[in-house]
């Protein structure tokens, strides 16, 4: 499964929400670090959203948008499984907010999940819905 097909599909009006999620979890992906060099997040409309990126090139297209310094910008790349599991399924946010990953921001393919998304495709993937 590759994430950019699956995408590409389901934005096209074909494609499988399951499978566009089961191929991000398949995928390493690059996160913005903040000044504390925490993974970056901001809130939006209740939810803390993770901005993430498929390529380097799609991270700095974000950051020079956002007016960001991308020389002084660190970031990390990450397993896409871990970050669904870990912050947008499990962690409760300081202000009570759900996480949720914004794949490629600033871009036309940008897709965002929130943590009901990646439960909801889980579950029908298991056959538990």
């Amino acid at each position: 499964m590759d994430f950019r097909a699956e995408r590409a599909a389901y934005r096209a009006g074909y494609g499988d929400p399951r499978e566009v999620i089961a191929s991000l979890r398949a995928e390493q992906l690059y996160v913005p670090l903040d000044d504390g060099g925490e993974l970056y997040s901001l809130p939006f409309a209740g939810v803390r959203w993770m901005p993430v990126f498929t390529d380097t090139d799609r991270l700095r297209t974000f950051l020079d948008r956002t007016g960001a310094d991308v020389s002084t910008t660190r970031m990390t790349r990450l397993d896409a499984g871990e970050l669904l599991d870990t912050f947008v399924l499990n962690v409760p946010t300081s202000d009570h907010t759900s996480t949720g990953l914004a794949v490629d921001p600033g871009h036309d393919e940008v897709m965002a999940f929130t943590a009901d998304t990646v439960r909801d495709a889980m579950y029908e993937n298991r056959g538990d819905a």
